[in-house]
């Protein structure tokens, strides 16, 4: 049984359909449409429906505050829409297969079509499973010691967010007193099969180093990373120790003013790069020895360029060629503009 908004209204005090503008409506109703459509299984019981909450800063909803919404309300398969407004708080979703959804949900981070944002000034710390962050700009600044390395955290020692998707949003890591080089715009340290779909990733202006994606602590199992634009000072970094990573990451933008992808040496790779465009360098590709990040001294598996650059549909906008530029003293490797050497 298909449930609708109209459903949750009429089962409710002082609550009319009227209430809720068309837009929000619609987009209510089409979430419930994927949530309990079809004949059976979880969610299209009517006796045990799924939440939907709203959030408005300007407070025309159930909660003016995200996590407030989450900490008292939401319960697994719930989802919580958050309308347009400023939100200056951190989020910790700890509750899973939560779909936070905002204004833009479904809309790419780049696109025109995107209207007024939900704007979180704050980390996000995904700590539960099967977790959807679509559809928000999230900025973060950064100060002293953080112990969320990311804008959006996934996972921490503990507390996986495996399964979780975080796409359409516009991601920006601030760091203008370069208090925490290196911020990550999506940060992963316990979370295997998750998704980063269709964001911008992209620092604020005069920002020190930042990176779009990159992992601490953890290996990474079937990540995905497609149709991103990612703007960083690096955009990828992962690899590295005695563990092993798979990964794909297709159709994305990089204009990276440094390094378009690092993968460090490790236990076992297995990572496709395909059908990217790479702008910037001078490096677009790189791939670390042990030896160059000081990690551990072991013999592992290196990233193989060779197909990068000649067979996977890779564009690379150079002012030379892109060429495949050996560092014997470190004993690795890049695909790099050979003009910009």
């Amino acid at each position: 049984m298909t449930l609708q908004l109209i459903d949750f209204v009429v089962e409710t005090d002082g609550v009319d359909l009227e209430d809720f503008p068309p837009d929000v409506q619609d987009r209510i109703n089409d979430e419930l449409a994927e949530l309990t459509g079809g004949d059976g299984g979880p969610g299209s019981d009517p006796d045990d429906p799924p939440q939907s909450i709203i959030v408005d800063a300007g407070g025309d909803g159930d909660y003016e505050s995200i996590q407030t919404a989450i900490s008292e309300k939401a319960e697994s398969g719930d989802v919580i829409f958050v309308e347009p407004g400023e939100y200056d708080e951190s989020v910790t979703v700890n509750v899973e297969d939560l779909t936070l959804e905002g204004p833009n949900a479904g809309i790419a981070g780049d696109s025109d079509e995107r209207g007024a944002e939900a704007n979180v000034s704050g980390y996000v710390a995904v700590d539960a499973e099967q977790v959807t962050i679509d559809g928000f700009a999230i900025e973060r600044e950064a100060s002293g010691s953080l112990t969320q390395k990311g804008v959006i955290q996934m996972g921490a020692v503990g507390d996986s967010a495996s399964g979780s998707t975080i796409a359409n949003n516009i991601i920006t890591p601030n760091d203008t007193n370069s208090e925490n080089p290196r911020l990550g715009g999506v940060a992963i340290e316990s979370a295997d099969n998750v998704t980063i779909s269709d964001n911008v990733i992209s620092p604020a202006d005069g920002s020190a180093d930042t990176i779009g994606i990159t992992r601490y602590v953890s290996n990474i199992e079937n990540l995905t990373v497609s149709s991103n634009m990612i703007e960083t000072s690096v955009a990828i970094s992962f690899g590295g120790g005695k563990r092993s990573y798979s990964a794909s990451i297709t159709d994305n933008e990089f204009d990276s003013v440094a390094t378009g992808i690092t993968v460090n040496e490790a236990g076992s790779l297995d990572i496709t790069i395909a059908d990217n465009v790479f702008n910037g360098g001078p490096f677009y590709v790189y791939s670390a020895d042990n030896e160059a990040t000081r990690e551990f001294d072991f013999e592992g598996e290196k990233l193989d360029l060779q197909p990068i650059l000649d067979d996977q549909g890779n564009t690379f906008n150079t002012t030379g060629n892109a060429v495949i530029t050996e560092f014997e003293d470190i004993n690795s490797s890049a695909i790099a503009d050979d003009n910009a050497l």
